[in-house]
């Protein structure tokens, strides 16, 4: 039986919000908690202590150690890893999931962030969240303390999702981009949600709000959704796989070069 657990970056200002409405909109039919189908992030007083916050150096700090935690836990065939203001449409990616093998090494996501210590552009660019089967975890993260370590370390250790693809390469596992996760600002929600395409798996930068009216829209479909959206209302407005890949490219480039801008400047403030 496929179960899917997601971990779920938590600890900001807007967190609670945030989370109450996860819990009206996607999560409410999930269990929460440690042993939970949604895990929010366990405060780590180590972290907090050298780095002040759960932003930057903080955030991989917490995300490494909360990703030892799972290791635990043997429940569990699908990790997702994803920000607290992302809507998840969770009946499709479980569907997506179920149709991959979780003994192949890989993990899904959206390569091309970062740098990874031999090219550039071999991380993960996170604001979609990424995907690990427990047999993927377990090859990285096996090893606590070297996990944690590897984790923790440069370059861009600043950014979690460089240095989940990082250390994911390092112990032998494929980045594998998966259509569907949308980790830029979309146009309109309209061309995401209608996509029998592209069907949304997840969807970045959902304040309380959106993430309500996202829900309350997906709410009326049913699923899989190529039964539910007529084809002319999908073909006027919904996003076709080759638009996906034009988008995905565009904010591939643009975070990627808003990352080099960052590590110039931390480069110049070092002397």
């Amino acid at each position: 039986d496929l179960k899917v657990v997601f971990l779920l970056r938590t600890g900001g200002k807007q967190s609670p919000e945030r989370v109450k409405a996860i819990k009206e909109t996607w999560g409410k039919d999930l269990s929460w908690g440690p042993l939970g189908q949604i895990v929010p992030f366990a405060k780590d007083p180590e972290c907090e202590a050298k780095y002040g916050d759960n932003h930057g150096f903080g955030l991989t700090c917490m995300e490494a150690n909360n990703e030892v935690q799972m290791l635990d836990r043997k429940d569990f065939t699908w990790l997702v890893v994803i920000d607290d203001d992302v809507y998840v449409n969770v009946d499709n990616l479980k569907r997506v999931l179920s149709s991959f093998d979780a003994k192949k090494k890989k993990v899904y996501g959206t390569p091309g962030c970062g740098f990874c210590g031999q090219k550039i552009g071999a991380g993960f660019c996170g604001g979609g969240g990424y995907m690990l089967s427990q047999d993927s975890l377990t090859s990285m993260a096996a090893q606590k303390e070297n996990f944690t370590k590897e984790f923790n370390s440069e370059p861009n250790q600043e950014w979690s999702d460089v240095r989940f693809g990082c250390v994911a390469m390092a112990h032998g596992l494929e980045l594998s981009s998966l259509p569907g996760l949308y980790p830029w600002r979309v146009p309109s929600d309209s061309e995401v949600i209608y996509s029998t395409e592209v069907p949304l798996l997840t969807l970045h930068y959902a304040d309380p709000d959106r993430m309500r009216s996202i829900h309350a829209t997906f709410f009326g479909l049913s699923f899989p959704q190529e039964e539910s959206v007529a084809a002319s209302q999908a073909d006027s407005v919904a996003t076709s796989l080759a638009d996906y890949h034009l988008q995905r490219d565009l904010y591939i480039k643009n975070e990627q070069e808003a990352r080099l801008r960052q590590d110039s400047r931390s480069f110049i403030q070092g002397f």
